[in-house]
Order: C-alpha cells, then structure tokens, then sequence
C-alpha cells in the first residue's frame, strides 16, 4: 500500500473569522493532503470497504487524521491553531461515521454521497455554528477505482525447503505490500509439524509478518508454515490462494553472534541505583550494594548486604555507575538480527539470541522460559524500549543450561517485580526499578538515574 502523496486532491476549507476570543487562524492556502489520490487505486480503494466494513472505513480515515496531523507538523505557524482543532474533529467525526459531534459548543453536521461499486466517488460538507452566530464550512470529494489487487508473499525466512535450520530460529515472511495487521494473526499465520499445529505469537508490522513458537523447534523436524487467504492488505483484498512452504530443523541452536556483555565495577553490584536506595523489611542482598551520584540509602537495617558491603557515591560507588552506562549503551546498540517481541511475554519459551521491543514488556498470562538448548555460554539479549512489568506469582524459568548470568534485560525506562515473583538475569534500567513484597532475583538492580526500591526481597548476584 503506497502512501497518499502531495499530489493528492487538496482539502478545501472556507470560512469566516469568529471573534477574537474564539477566532479561527486558517492558512492562506490549505493543505495539499486530502483523503484520495486517484491516480493510487490500490490506496483510494480502501474507502470503498466502507460499505461493508466498517472497521476499515474508521482505519481509512484514522490514516487520513494522520497526513493532516504530519502536516501541521511541518507549517508550526498553524499548529495548535483552531483551526487544526476544528479540522481534526472534522476527520474524526467523518471516521466514526457519526453525523454529530458537540465539543466546545460546536455542533458539527456531515453528510456524505456514494456511488458504484467498481468505481467509487465521496463528497463530503460540513458547517459549524455556535452561539456567538458565526459559522465555519468545509468540503472534499473524490473519485477513485476499486482495488482488484491480491497481496502475495514475495519471502521467507527460513527460505523454502532449507534443511539444517537453527532450532532457535523465527519464522518470518515478507508480502508485496502493507498489511492490514489484524488480519495477519495465529489465525492466518499457521505453522504445522507431522499434521499438528504448533503453538506461537504472530506479530505483523507493514509488509512483513513473523512467528515465534511458545516452545522453540524440534530437532530434525520438517514445519511448514501456511498464509491463509484471510489474510488482506490495508484495502481489503485478500491472498489470492493459500502460500505454504516447509524447511527442515538441524540440531543445534544459532547465538546470532551474541557475546556476554561486560559489566566491569558494576559486576559485583547485586544493587545499584542513580538517586537512592530504599529498603523495608528483612530483604537479603548477596552481593555489594551501592548509590551514586545520589547518597541515600535506607532501610539497612533491617535489610542485610552479605557477601559484599554498602557504598554510597564514594569510588567504587561511582566507577560501577560509569561501567553500568557502558554496558546499558553497549546492549541498546546491539543489532544483529534481532527478534520482534510485544505485548506480554507469559507462556513463551525463548532461544538464545537478541529480542527487540519497540514498546514496553510484561509477563503476566503465565511464566517465561529460558532454553539454551545445552549450550550453558547461550547469551539472552532483551531490548526494552519503555517498561518491564512482571505480575504478582509469575516466573522466569531457566532450562537446558541456560544460566541467569547470561540474560540482560535492557530496560528503556523503569522496571516492576511483582509480588512473590521469581526473576532471572541483570536488569540494566535508564530511570528506576522496584520489588514488591516477596519478589526475588538471581541477577542484578542496576538503575542508571533513579531509585532502586525493595520490600523483604531475596537478590542474589548470578554465579558465572
């Protein structure tokens, strides 16, 4: 799906001044953004399914909010204007296919006209009124083909009828255009081994989909994956015919070129925070426990540091927060092949390599497995762009040598153990990371600006 261009058919809008208490500042010329471009069937199309999805219809008009708002993004004169309010609930209103919206003592009436199937024409006119007996007015119209064009996979990875596959691998398939993300689900992305469906998450982001199983790949398995014709792109029109292809699995795992991440002054730290460190209950810390730049630390006692001593922003304090930003860089630049994750990680069983998240993390609908698949110097990389958040009882399960010396969870912002949770690896957090009551961790508290914040927890540095 190509996206609207420039030359798309100019949004007109007329109207005039309110008074100044309430006064609309419009441009001299409007935007050249507007819903359709007729010359791109394959985008202008996608209002057509208005007719008959309604889901798609508010998507269509979500995008065409979106140029209008990239536009004023561009010509800051007018940003905040009100006449990009007015505007804005304008599209709105048309997306939500309401014919009144009351905000600010506006009332805002739309009507629309439609016309044939294989091909398409809109109209739309608006006027606005208040109290004060002045009025604003817009119109658009457009016309436009229908879209007869079926999405297809262009790519796969693992590539069709390859043998010896990384058992760690991710299965990742590649369309000719952008997909409608709601349609490319476990639903439409199915993978089968001897006749049986494998379970796994499907994550789609444009024109590309992949598939990581809950429970990594058999050795010496043949899996086939399917793309079933359920699956459509952004107009609507879906895979022509089903797409299958089959690789064989091998016997060993791929690191992805993983390497242990060196912590340096930060190692012996079971705790390290940026601000303070606060502490209520017994909580047990094996492990050096320390603060810096800030000098706080409270609550010991009644909490122990054993196998290590407190330091509070002296030396050693303020060389393990330089070493902690050095290696907090050093895993959010790792790049190599990196596999997408999302939303909530419970239930997955995860293979050595790089894990990337674009937005925060949590791990709440059940446990979270480590298996390196025998190898005990298999690495685990987890990028966090925001948040970590892990639910009261859940677990961070390790087998098949995995170690928890090996796992580094790099934390965008902040990070929550919940209550009575079991946690594994090295958090290395930007701002700040805290345990609720009873959480335990074989691993480390590393905050780089903020607190780190205990109740009666258990944190153990990982033997190597």
């Amino acid at each position: 799906m190509k996206k609207i261009s420039t030359a798309a058919l100019a949004l007109t809008l007329v109207g005039t001044m309110l008074p100044s208490a309430f006064a609309i500042d419009a441009p001299v010329s409007a935007p050249s953004y507007g819903f359709i471009q007729a010359e791109n069937p394959e985008w202008t199309s996608a209002h057509q399914i208005s007719i008959s999805d309604l889901a798609g219809h508010r998507q269509y008009h979500r995008d065409a909010v979106g140029l209008l708002t990239e536009w004023y993004a561009n010509n800051a004169v007018d940003r905040g204007t009100m006449f990009y309010n007015f505007a804005r609930r304008l599209m709105l209103q048309e997306r939500n296919l309401s014919h009144r919206l009351y905000h600010m003592g506006l009332t805002i009436e739309d009507t629309q006209s439609t016309s044939s199937s294989s091909s398409y024409s809109s109209s739309y006119s608006s006027s606005v009124s208040s109290s004060m007996s002045s009025s604003w007015s817009s119109s658009v119209s457009s016309s436009f083909g229908r879209d007869t064009v079926h999405p297809r996979v262009v790519s796969t990875s693992p590539a069709a009828l390859m043998s010896n596959v990384p058992l760690n691998s991710v299965i990742s398939v590649t369309f000719n255009e952008t997909m409608k993300g709601s349609t490319v689900t476990e639903t439409t992305f199915v993978v089968t081994s001897n006749g049986s469906r494998i379970g796994g998450r499907v994550t789609s982001n444009g024109s590309t989909a992949t598939f990581l199983p809950n429970n990594g790949f058999i050795p010496n398995t043949i899996y086939t994956l399917t793309i079933m014709t359920g699956a459509s792109d952004l107009a609507g029109s879906s895979v022509g015919q089903e797409f299958t292809s089959s690789f064989t699995t091998g016997q060993t795992v791929s690191n992805t070129n993983q390497s242990s991440v060196t912590l340096g002054a930060a190692s012996t730290f079971a705790v390290l925070a940026g601000s303070t460190v606060t502490n209520t209950g017994p909580t047990s810390v094996s492990g050096d426990l320390g603060v810096s730049a800030g000098t706080a630390v409270t609550g010991f006692a009644p909490g122990v540091v054993s196998n290590g001593s407190i330091h509070t922003a002296d030396t050693l304090a303020g060389q393990a927060q330089s070493a902690l930003t050095v290696a907090y860089n050093n895993l959010a630049g790792r790049s190599t092949a990196p596999v997408s994750l999302s939303g909530n990680l419970g239930g997955l069983t995860l293979a050595p390599g790089l894990y990337k998240s674009t937005s925060g993390l949590e791990i709440s609908s059940g446990d979270l497995t480590f298996d390196a698949k025998g190898d005990v110097n298999a690495v685990f990389i987890i990028q966090i762009a925001s948040t970590l958040n892990v639910s009261a009882g859940r677990q961070v399960r390790l087998i098949d040598g995995a170690k928890a010396a090996n796992i580094y969870w790099q934390v965008g912002t902040s990070a929550n153990l919940g209550v009575s949770s079991i946690f594994k690896g090295s958090i290395l957090a930007d701002q700040s990371i805290s345990l609720q009551t009873n959480a335990s961790i074989e691993g480390r508290l590393l905050a780089r600006i903020g607190a780190v914040t205990m109740q009666s927890n258990t944190i153990l540095v990982p033997a190597n």
